[in-house]
């Protein structure tokens, strides 16, 4: 629940949240699609209701497309968005999640694809605050599938250890990762 997330911030000491539920339009499966009038009334009756303990921001995590700018920009302007993520979740309409593009382009050519339109979009993109997971192709490349479950349980265990409110752990454990792929790399 939404405010169990806002109870725990403020048991953190947390001063701010700040809430980005996913917005793709013209996602292939349509799975994407939020309600955000109803995101949006909840998150102010939230921000109502919690204003003298913490401060609750309005975000939303933006698919950008290369067509759907002005699309989008009328979307951010409707809204009273406090931050707005930008993310590239799809590659000529396939979502790299599912590997078929890396079946019909290969791994190299994908990612190039993948950064190049990141690029164009955010030349066009509507105003956005910052840029999600650059890494969201990278992540589901044939390549990388013979490392993914190492890479699941470093993830897993950093939000363990934040969870246990132990992030110092977390943080160590993944400058460990990092060395370790770095000597790996070497070999």
């Amino acid at each position: 629940k939404i405010t169990d997330q806002v109870e725990r911030a403020i048991a953190l000491g947390l001063d701010h949240i700040c809430f980005t539920d996913h917005m793709d339009m013209d996602y292939p499966e349509g799975e994407f699609e939020l309600d955000t009038d109803a995101y949006v009334k909840r998150v102010l009756e939230l921000q109502e209701e919690y204003k003298d303990r913490i401060r609750i921001c309005l975000g939303v995590e933006l698919g950008m497309q290369e067509h759907l700018k002005e699309r989008q920009q009328a979307y951010i302007e409707k809204y009273p968005f406090d931050f707005v993520i930008g993310s590239m979740h799809l590659i000529h309409g396939e979502d790299p999640y599912f590997g078929k593009i890396y079946e019909e382009m290969g791994d190299e050519e994908a990612y190039r694809e993948y950064f190049r339109a990141t690029l164009e979009n955010l030349k066009r993109a509507p105003k956005i605050h910052t840029l999600g997971h650059l890494d969201y192709a990278v992540r589901y490349g044939r390549i990388l599938m013979v490392s993914l479950p190492t890479f699941a349980l470093q993830n897993m265990f950093q939000s363990f250890f934040v969870t246990a409110e132990k992030p110092h752990l977390g943080f160590w454990f993944t400058v460990g990762a990092g060395c370790t792929n770095m000597v790996l790399d070497v070999l």
